[in-house]
């Protein structure tokens, strides 16, 4: 994962990254949830987590969104 998740050339689909792959280029690929950062140990370097409640109606909401870097 570290290989393709930093240090590299942005993109952020299939049909991008192996455009740069196949043009010889280092990639660094920002899922659709964002930025795949790992550390050198390879876990989850940051993360956007999004917490979530039901209101009075029983609807599905967001109540906010936490977000977390790891210590390196």
């Amino acid at each position: 994962m570290n290989g393709i998740t930093k240090d590299g050339d942005k993109c952020n689909s299939f049909a991008a990254c192996k455009e740069l792959i196949a043009d010889g280029k280092d990639i660094d690929y920002d899922g659709v949830s964002g930025p795949l950062d790992f550390t050198d140990k390879g876990e989850p370097g940051h993360a956007s987590i999004e917490v979530y409640g039901y209101d009075d109606k029983g609807k599905l909401q967001t109540l906010r969104t936490e977000t977390s870097r790891a210590e390196e």
